[in-house]
């Protein structure tokens, strides 16, 4: 008899290939080929031989959540991701507008605002960040060892060190959802062992650090209680009514800006800021047959646990693109490395070689992405264009600046030191985008007319990115260059 083990390692090499443009790619053809090779060996397969991970790739995994997070700091102090100026305002700042409360929940302010009494802000966005990564790593790792063995365990936190999604969130900025990642894991590692107490504490801080990710726990939670009512049912029911009764108390005084906006924002329609579900299948090309294959173990083995259902959950939340699907990818991808792994430590069961060879193309196949994406990620702000916006600070303490396009928003939020007005952001903003197209195409005549809605001192800014902006009109008398051509003080 043929044997098929080899064809693993051809269809690793052909995905390798296409996604260096050696080979065309085609994202079906390519998942129909790696259901077939799975499918085929489920056929082969055969009772393998127990292995024993070295605790040295643990240890790797760890050094490597931490170089590729820290790689893009080298000679670079200033946050990556879009939300860092917005993210350095709520630190630093009393949050009170509708928008503040709607957007950094109790939890997450509470936690920042307390690092922020020993530490600045900067200091927060950056180095707490990539502990919160490691601590993701922790979590996985004692998480699925209780839920599987110690060998998954490994595997996973190594295989989530060098997924390049969790990295894009990294690159993203998205804090909130980060910690909830580990607040998510640490949950569940609390239900396995019966540890109510801990269990319900952790599920009431997720509810207040990011309510996307505690909706893909309470989905879980229900669900699992539901297909365990023989068992447990009395504690799940009771943490149950106090994990809604706590969560409800966080946000008692916040019901109408921060419940209704954001379940409003989660049962949206729209996808979320995050790669999109084309993207994210040719990501995981590489995946596709040890997913199969690490499915197959759970329904052969029963272990139909919380984890399974969570993967279940977050996948018909992407795939069905129910709501702010894009944004559930990071959740997804994290759920599927568990499971992937399962997959892979399958395949080194049953044939050594095959196995680890497969383990080696994919580590160095996700070594070389995540190391090329650590190396090119920067700040989306030069060093000279926050200089020129931190300049706001010595305006007038009671001085207004507008932001000219959304990319500068964030930034001038949190590094002007002074009320903000943005397109479509924040309180201040008094105009649609019919009007805000108005002003960047206007003359100087029209827009010192329009510019009478806000208040002064009112500044002006305008960086490199001018698409669509008219600048001849800051030409005019009525405005006064502060910073060489990119603010202008309006004084007429």
């Amino acid at each position: 008899m043929y044997n098929i083990k080899p064809l693993m390692l051809i269809y690793l090499i052909l995905v390798v290939l296409s996604s260096f443009k050696i080979l065309p790619q085609n994202i079906l053809v390519f998942g129909i080929a790696a259901l077939i090779v799975s499918f085929l060996l489920i056929l082969s397969r055969r009772e393998g031989k127990e292995i024993k991970l070295s605790n040295s790739f643990l240890v790797l995994a760890f050094l490597l959540i931490f170089l590729t997070r820290a790689v893009p700091y080298i000679s670079n102090d200033i946050p990556i991701g879009y939300d860092a100026g917005i993210y350095k305002y709520s630190i630093e700042n009393k949050i009170d507008a509708d928008w503040e409360k709607s957007t950094f929940e109790p939890v997450f302010n509470l936690l920042m605002k307390t690092l922020n009494l020993i530490f600045p802000s900067t200091f927060i966005l950056i180095f707490f960040l990539i502990l919160f990564e490691l601590l993701i790593g922790f979590s996985i790792y004692i998480t699925v060892k209780e839920y599987f063995d110690k060998n998954t365990a490994i595997l996973s936190t190594l295989l989530y060190s060098l997924s390049i999604v969790q990295f894009k969130a990294f690159t993203f900025l998205y804090y909130k959802n980060i910690i909830a990642l580990s607040l998510l894991l640490l949950a569940f590692y609390f239900l396995k062992k019966a540890n109510y107490k801990a269990f319900t504490i952790t599920a009431i801080i997720l509810a207040g650090m990011h309510r996307p990710t505690f909706l893909i726990f309470a989905f879980s939670f229900l669900f699992h209680t539901f297909f365990n009512i023989k068992k447990n049912f009395k504690k799940n029911f009771i943490s149950g009514i106090i994990i809604i009764i706590g969560s409800l108390l966080l946000y008692i005084d916040k019901l109408k800006t921060t419940i209704v906006p954001g379940l409003t924002e989660t049962f949206d329609i729209g996808a979320g800021t995050f790669i999109n579900l084309l993207t994210y299948k040719a990501l995981i090309l590489i995946y596709i047959p040890f997913l199969a294959l690490g499915l197959y173990y759970i329904f052969q083995n029963k272990k139909y646990n919380i984890l399974f259902i969570w993967f279940i959950i977050n996948f018909l939340i992407v795939v069905f693109r129910l709501f702010f699907f894009n944004r559930y990818i990071i959740m997804l991808d994290l759920i599927a490395v568990i499971i992937i792994a399962i997959g892979l430590l399958e395949i080194v069961k049953d044939d050594r070689k095959i196995g680890v060879l497969s383990i080696l193309i994919i580590f160095l196949f996700l070594s070389y992405n995540v190391f090329g994406e650590a190396l090119t990620a920067k700040p989306l702000i030069s060093e000279e264009e926050l200089n020129e916006i931190k300049t706001l600070q010595t305006t007038e303490e009671n001085a207004f600046a507008m932001a000219t396009h959304k990319n500068y928003s964030p930034w001038i939020l949190g590094y002007s030191e002074r009320k903000t007005i943005a397109p479509g952001l924040f309180e201040y903003n008094k105009w649609n985008l019919q009007q805000w197209q108005d002003f960047w195409q206007s003359d100087s005549e029209k827009a010192i007319e329009m510019l009478k809605d806000y208040e002064r001192p009112l500044y002006i800014h305008a960086g490199n990115i001018r698409t669509g902006i008219n600048i001849t009109k800051f030409e005019d008398k009525c405005f006064e260059d502060y910073v060489e051509g990119k603010i202008w003080k309006v004084i007429c």
